[in-house]
């Protein structure tokens, strides 16, 4: 019973790095925005980086409901018992 329980952790694992590496992305992608604005210094790049900042911040809503509802990024082997 025990390697059922690891090899169920180990399925979640996956899901858990798409996670860290979108969430890493929306802040790199989200700041370098913030610094182009500030780099272009002109009021209507404010509307860009806010249309960056909100797809991202989407983005990263629907990541946290698939996991909350339990969707994993792989899926189960048609052969496996």
């Amino acid at each position: 019973m025990a390697d059922q329980d690891a090899l169920t952790e180990s399925a979640d694992a996956p899901y858990g790095l798409v996670m860290f590496l979108v969430f890493g992305a929306a802040v790199v992608l989200v700041s370098l925005a913030v610094a182009l604005l500030s780099v272009a210094g002109t009021w209507w790049m404010l509307g860009v980086v806010f249309a960056i900042h909100v797809t991202a911040t989407v983005v990263v809503c629907i990541v946290i409901a698939r996991a909350l509802t339990g969707h994993t990024t792989r899926h189960a082997h048609p052969t496996a018992p």
